[in-house]
């Protein structure tokens, strides 16, 4: 989860942060909301890893058919 992606792979994004405007690595105490931030959501304590990414696959899924919907095109 959220929690890994800040204890291991943050690191790996440090290089797309530094093309940002000032921003080029996370200060630990953001990472420390963001992870405190998503362990308040009551659907993460909820819901299984698994569940949350079917939950998100779908939402994903009507996001995309409704951009293409919006613009008269064809996914397929």
């Amino acid at each position: 989860g959220i929690k890994h992606f800040m204890d291991h792979l943050v690191d790996s994004f440090s290089e797309w942060w530094k093309d940002m405007d000032d921003w080029d690595e996370m200060p630990y105490t953001t990472a420390k909301k963001i992870i405190q931030g998503m362990q308040d959501y009551e659907i993460v304590q909820e819901k299984s890893l698994e569940e949350l990414m079917d939950w998100r696959d779908e939402k994903l899924v009507k996001l995309i058919m409704e951009l293409y919907e919006d613009k008269n095109q064809h996914l397929f």
